[in-house]
């Protein structure tokens, strides 16, 4: 792929069918907000409703613990022996410690509030699929690689370290374990501290052998897990995570920062903390390191991204991908929600470089899943975050309101076939349907398209 370069006749040719292609698109959405003005209101929503996310994060990591006591309660009470071999009588004592501190602190008289089965909107911001180019694309944005594996919310508190998906259910790692050892301040007994010692970092956790530059194995094609599915343990040992954003550090919170701050501050904290050779290995069990991020500010930074990521290599390590994401640098982080100013990009070379097929497996054979409109008609289905109705089934199909609905293509239209079986599956996003129409219409966006935004 020859990003930045020139085009030629027939990219002319192709360049003028998708304009002609998202014309259309437009028009038949033209009650749709655009993009760029979805993009200036969420910057404009961060700025006038900061929320208090120094107790935001004291409830995640409250919440995570809460859900162990639990645990460890439930198992009592069904006769089983609740043994932590990692734990030891140091740790024991620390836990009781812990304990009288939170209460004296006043977190505990909170505590019973906080229901641990009600975590479906998780921790994770989640980004929109990239389907244009924003204006200030070379000026305001970030990009940097999308791992392939399972996204999670790592916590680390109280000597220990655990892993929440995107509805902030726990991920079972490999041999059922759900708590594991990391070097991040509060993420094991060596750095436990003392309740104010948490982290909470977006993470990717992905299977399979990672290795720096020079050593023997590398992450396997077979081993790189969906996004959306598949358990953490599938793999077959060798795991590791690649973080993608720090919301807290040291009890310190981000939230409210910018993505400019964050990616300092995380990037500067495992250079000083984690990977200089002063700090002890000890009890560090899955690899853990910081995506690289780029400037989208010139062809050449666009450029180095998307190589890299094609080949699986970032400086000293080598890891899959399936995607990159532009990110605004002025945007905060909301947990939980969606957001305009994250975008992810994928293309078939991304994909193909996780495996032969799967851009096809994943994009051009997958089908979608649509939500009934809640206006009494019946038998109009939309993405979860639209109301635009992209698919009529006709009033007389029985379809569940409270249950996706399964959808195949038929050429590039999509047609319902009935209500999903499988519990908990959420409907699709409006900007993944996009993205996937333009993908079967062969109009999807192309990086030489992105890159010739910056060099305007």
């Amino acid at each position: 792929m020859n990003v930045g370069q020139p085009p030629g006749d027939d990219d002319d040719v192709k360049s003028s069918s998708r304009q002609n292609h998202r014309t259309s698109l437009k028009k038949a959405h033209s009650s749709r907000v655009s993009k760029e003005k979805q993009r200036r209101d969420a910057l404009a929503r961060q700025d006038n409703a900061r929320r208090d996310f120094v107790d935001h994060a004291r409830r995640v990591v409250v919440q995570a613990s809460k859900e162990e006591e639990s645990e460890s309660k439930t198992k009592r009470g069904r006769g089983e022996e609740y043994v932590d071999d990692d734990e030891g009588e140091e740790g024991k004592e620390e836990k009781k410690r812990m304990k009288r501190t939170t209460t004296k602190t006043g977190d505990g008289g909170n505590d019973d509030d906080v229901d641990v089965k009600k975590t479906e909107r998780g921790e994770l911001q989640l980004p929109e699929y990239m389907t244009d180019v924003p204006t200030d694309l070379g000026e305001n944005w970030l990009c940097q690689p999308k791992p392939r594996g399972k996204r999670c919310a790592v916590i680390a508190a109280r000597g220990r370290t655990s892993a929440f998906d995107a509805r902030g259910k726990r991920i079972t790692l490999e041999n059922e374990k759900k708590y594991f050892q990391s070097a991040i301040p509060g993420g094991s007994f060596q750095t436990r501290g003392n309740s104010e010692t948490f982290c909470i970092l977006d993470c990717v956790y992905g299977g399979g052998e990672r290795r720096r530059v020079g050593d023997a194995a590398v992450a396997g094609d077979d081993d790189a897990m969906e996004e959306d599915g598949g358990n953490a343990n599938d793999d077959n040992g060798g795991g590791y995570f690649v973080v993608l954003d720090v919301m807290a550090w040291n009890g310190a919170e981000t939230y409210g920062c910018d993505v400019e701050f964050r990616s300092f501050w995380l990037q500067s904290k495992f250079a000083s903390e984690i990977d200089s050779c002063a700090v002890s290995r000890d009890g560090h069990e899955y690899p853990m390191f910081p995506a690289p991020i780029f400037s989208c500010a010139t062809v050449n930074e666009l450029r180095m991204c998307y190589e890299g990521a094609r080949m699986k290599s970032f400086g000293g390590y080598m890891f899959a991908c399936d995607g990159l994401i532009f990110r605004d640098k002025r945007a905060s982080y909301t947990p939980g929600e969606s957001t305009p100013l994250a975008l992810l990009y994928k293309d078939e070379a991304l994909c193909e470089s996780c495996g032969e097929g799967t851009f096809r497996r994943e994009v051009l054979e997958r089908g979608c899943f649509l939500k009934v409109k809640r206006d009494g008609s019946g038998g109009d289905l939309c993405a979860i975050d639209d109301n635009t109705v992209l698919v009529s089934a006709g009033g007389g199909n029985q379809l569940n309101p409270n249950v996706a609905v399964r959808c195949e293509w038929e050429g590039d239209k999509l047609v319902p076939r009935g209500n999903c079986e499988k519990k908990g599956t959420r409907p699709d996003a409006f900007s993944k349907i996009q993205f996937y129409i333009a993908c079967k219409t062969n109009n999807p966006l192309t990086m030489d398209e992105i890159a010739s935004s910056v060099c305007k």
